[in-house]
Formats: C-alpha cells, structure tokens, sequence
C-alpha cells in the first residue's frame, strides 16, 4: 500500500512539473506555436486527465510531449511511441497510464530525448 502511494505521489509530482513548465512557457510569451487558447485547454486537460486517467486525445498529448503533429504520428508508425485506441472511424485516443509512462522513459533517459 506504502509503496503505491509513494508511486501515486511521484506520478503526480511529474505531471505537476510537466504542467508549470508549460504555465511557465505561457507566462514568458515564448514565440510557440502552441501558445494559442486551444493548446492551453489541451494543456489543462492533459494534467487532469495524466492524474485521473482516461484517455488523451492528440492535442493533450502534444500539449505535453513537445514533438509536431507529423513527428507523433510517424513515432507511432515506427514504434518510438505507443499505438493509439481507436475510438471512432476518425478519432485515436491514447491511455494516460500509457502516456504517463512515455514521460517517465523520457525523463529517465531510457528513450532517446534527441528523437522525440
């Protein structure tokens, strides 16, 4: 029990860093492209869902894994990051656990920061 605890404080400290880095790249002006009133919800809605669970759709997980639209897909194709669910003939979503993993390898160094 002690052990998912401190597994759930770690998860939610990381999504914590991942959120003020994004605040704070709002609050510096940052020339981004993604500094738009959408990419903020997506980013808001990313945090919330990465401590809940669920699902995130493309924009919440681009709003944290700072790779261009093209460049995601391709890394699924590829297999450097994970195949979406399907929810719709046109709609792929991606588990928050799931997502929440690729975080931590990125962090930890065990996927190669260079290509994502």
């Amino acid at each position: 029990m002690e052990r998912e605890t401190s597994k759930r404080r770690a998860q939610l400290a990381q999504s914590v860093r991942a959120i003020s880095s994004i605040q704070s790249a709002i609050a510096k002006g940052e020339p981004n492209r993604r500094t738009n009133e959408r990419w903020k919800n997506a980013a808001v809605r990313a945090g919330e869902l990465l401590d809940a669970g669920g699902y995130l759709r493309l924009p919440e997980v681009l709003a944290l894994i700072p790779v261009s639209a093209s460049t995601w897909w391709e890394g699924c194709r590829s297999g450097r990051f994970p195949k979406g669910v399907k929810i719709g003939p046109r709609c792929t979503a991606w588990r928050a656990a799931v997502i929440r993993q690729l975080l931590q390898d990125l962090e930890s160094g065990s996927i190669d920061g260079d290509k994502a």
